[in-house]
């Protein structure tokens, strides 16, 4: 496991991406739930570090996945940025929706009580998991379908 998800060397075939991308993904929800429900300050920073950490595992995890196509690991950026990408748009999207319920609830009443059950944290937080844990499944699942593997040992190590 750790070998999987903490070390760029080497090569990984399309199921052992899966299931790195797999607890990846379950370990950034998990690691989520406690500033979406609200715990103490302390809680959330230490979860935020360990963030970083997943976000290395992502990269590593990637890295193998290209190496065992006989690409370069620099190739990993592109599921990364895509990811970024989509995820900023989808997260631009919600909140140009949420400034627009705000103008009309600043000129009709009415709005204003539609606006306020609409800006539920909780539900925006369980949101946005749902959300960034498709995005990442679906980049994941695409990219891994795309690269093909090298059915000979390449320079980065022995087939998979």
């Amino acid at each position: 496991m750790g070998n999987l998800l903490f070390s760029p060397s080497g090569r990984i075939g399309s199921s052992d991406f899966q299931k790195g991308a797999l607890i990846l993904i379950v370990l950034a929800i998990i690691l989520s739930l406690p500033g979406v429900l609200g715990l103490p300050e302390g809680i959330s920073t230490v979860i935020e570090l360990l963030g970083i950490v997943l976000i290395w595992c992502w990269i590593a995890l990637w890295i193998k996945r290209y190496h065992d196509a006989g690409k370069s690991g620099w190739m990993s950026l592109i599921p990364i940025i895509l990811y970024i990408v989509i995820f900023i748009g989808v997260i631009f999207g919600y909140a140009g929706n949420e400034i627009g319920q705000l103008m009309a609830a600043a000129t009709d009443p009415d709005a204003a009580a539609e606006a306020e059950a609409a800006f539920d944290a909780k539900t925006g937080g369980i949101a946005f998991l749902a959300i960034s844990a498709v995005i990442s499944a679906v980049i994941a699942l695409g990219f891994n379908a795309m690269i093909k593997s090298d059915p000979d040992d390449n320079q980065f190590g022995p087939a998979t």
